[in-house]
């Protein structure tokens, strides 16, 4: 696949792009490759980390001399792998022993920072948050990690492989897709679940041996405990429509969805 083998230089810096440590966006026009940290607004729009799920356009190639952004349209997968890698690598102190709550803290990032992943015409369904416990329960046997085992209950939840990008996790899982078809047009019987297909794709396109560690509590660091409110990203474009957020201030810095007692 592409993606893994094709060698990527910025346009800017004339410097590689890599994968997972140094990510860019290619232009729909130019085909040039940029750096996240050398687009010219200083980053996606949003800020998320790891964010790579747009179409762009450099300010040369565009019409009205700005870089311009256009929001791919994201699978639950993507959004949740997104959500988590964010919170596990600008908020650490809010999870417990590297995990996150599903509610608390990845349905709770989603809510607030909706605009971001979506678009303002996108409204959520009355039971979107269940969405994010199936979408962590049906990849969690090889892209999500359930603290289950270490804290005796469920609704924790972290990335297995923690240094491996949302752009990464996400073409993977494209080319296990692609894999599975071919069987089938094979007409070969499933023998081999999602999880070792996966291991096989992950292990043939990753072969930095520091990416393909899983996730392990004892490389964990000590850290300071994260303000819940940093949970917003502060780049998001307020809706016009909303009232200020310095006029209509919320008691509690987390919105309530449903029952957080799960």
């Amino acid at each position: 696949m592409e993606y893994f083998t094709e060698e990527k230089i910025c346009k800017y810096c004339k410097q590689k792009l890599a994968i997972c440590y140094d990510e860019g966006l290619q232009c729909l026009e130019c085909k040039n490759n940029v750096h996240i940290r050398c687009l010219k607004r200083g980053s996606v729009p949003g800020g998320l980390n790891g964010d790579l799920f747009y179409t762009y356009m450099c300010q040369e190639c565009s019409s009205s001399g700005n870089e311009v952004f256009s929001r791919n349209k994201v699978s639950w997968l993507q959004i949740i792998t997104l959500a988590l890698y964010h919170l596990q690598t600008k908020s650490p102190g809010l999870a417990r022993k590297g995990y996150f709550h599903w509610r608390n803290h990845v349905a709770t990032f989603v809510d607030r920072n909706w605009e971001i992943f979506f678009s303002y015409d996108v409204k959520k369904k009355k039971k979107w948050t269940g969405t994010v416990a199936g979408t962590l329960s049906h990849f969690g046997s090889y892209i999500f990690l359930s603290g289950t085992s270490t804290f005796n209950e469920p609704a924790w939840w972290t990335l297995m492989y923690p240094k491996l990008s949302p752009s990464v996790i996400s073409n993977l899982h494209s080319l296990l897709t692609l894999e599975k078809q071919k069987m089938k047009m094979r007409n070969e019987k499933k023998s081999m679940h999602d999880a070792e297909l996966f291991q096989i794709v992950l292990s043939t396109y990753v072969t930095n041996e520091e990416l393909l560690q899983p996730f392990s509590i004892s490389n964990m660091p000590v850290l300071p405990d994260v303000k819940e409110e940093d949970m917003i990203c502060t780049e998001v474009k307020k809706n016009p429509k909303q009232k200020s957020a310095s006029v209509n201030k919320r008691k509690s810095v987390f919105p309530t969805i449903g029952n957080t007692s799960k």
